[in-house]
């Protein structure tokens, strides 16, 4: 998996970011930049993605959290399948 510096002033201010529903989705876009290649990429599966994402420490997050998660994020364009 890469590694990767987030531009806090970005992620903070991002008007996408900000049209996201529920707000507590919205965090959720940090926490996932990290599955991405250099190119931006990533296999969106979603239940691959909770695996990887979610299911260590995060019980609170169900794979079909993670798929209204990504659903919601294709919908504000922070995110094209």
């Amino acid at each position: 998996m890469p590694k990767r510096i987030l531009d806090g002033d970005s992620l903070w201010k991002s008007g996408k970011i900000s049209q996201v529903q529920p707000p507590r989705f919205r965090a959720e876009y940090a926490n996932m930049l990290p599955l991405a290649m250099a190119n931006g990429s990533f296999e969106c599966d979603p239940r691959a993605i909770w695996a990887t994402v979610y299911s260590y420490n995060r019980p609170d997050v169900t794979p079909e959290d993670t798929v209204a998660i990504l659903d919601e994020f294709e919908r504000v364009k922070l995110l094209y399948r």
